[in-house]
């Protein structure tokens, strides 16, 4: 992918879902990013992360959720754990940030298998020096391997901190995938067929789409 073309998807990833993904803090400490999944006008609001993110927090405490510049943190809880295997965490917005005053942007997912060499962005938070950032970053890639039933390949350098990050197909704007690792100059997604596996699981349904589970999760919260 030329470097322009590169740089032109980066930026219209950041533009169009600065608003949708958050950092999540506890106790003070930075653990990780994730993103809007499911919004509707009853403000209930979904967001998708690793479950090695959240893994250390109890199920009865709050997270803080901070969206893009915001200094007043989103209350936050955890709805659905994952396992080690299984490296997903569904959470709730219990409590919407004052700072938040326009809906935040739902990030919705490409169903369908990838290809080796499809252009790919992936948006979210990192810590630089123990320094906070109070807006996402970009790093473009592409696929590196076709999907299987539990991950996907990239070619994307990234840094701590961005564990639950959506990566997006570019000219697509859809989630392939939620990463949860990197390897040098390799990072690993959670597929969408995982995703929507591990929310039939929990909801004790299969299928559906994963906007229509997380539909019935937000009704159940």
């Amino acid at each position: 992918m030329a470097g322009g073309v590169e740089s032109q998807w980066s930026i219209r990833v950041f533009e169009r879902f600065e608003r949708s993904v958050v950092r999540l803090n506890h106790g003070g400490l930075f653990l990780g990013t994730g993103f809007v999944v499911y919004w509707d006008e009853s403000r209930a609001c979904l967001i998708i992360t690793c479950h090695h993110v959240v893994s250390r927090v109890p199920m009865s405490e709050i997270l803080d959720a901070y969206f893009s510049g915001n200094t007043i943190p989103s209350a936050v809880r955890i709805v659905r754990r994952g396992n080690d295997i299984k490296d997903l965490a569904l959470l709730w917005v219990q409590r919407m940030s004052s700072q938040v005053t326009r809906p935040p942007v739902v990030m919705d997912f490409f169903q369908h298998p990838v290809a080796p060499g499809w252009d790919v962005v992936l948006l979210g938070y990192n810590v630089l020096r123990n320094n906070f950032i109070l807006e996402p970053s970009t790093w473009s890639g592409r696929i590196i391997s076709p999907s299987t039933n539990t991950h996907i390949k990239y070619s994307c350098t990234s840094t701590g901190g961005m564990s639950g990050s959506p990566i997006v197909l570019a000219g697509v704007n859809k989630v392939v995938g939620v990463h949860f690792m990197s390897s040098g100059s390799t990072g690993y997604a959670i597929c969408t067929q995982a995703i929507r596996e591990y929310l039939e699981e929990y909801l004790h349904m299969d299928n559906l789409s994963i906007h229509e589970l997380l539909a019935i999760a937000a009704e159940a919260t």
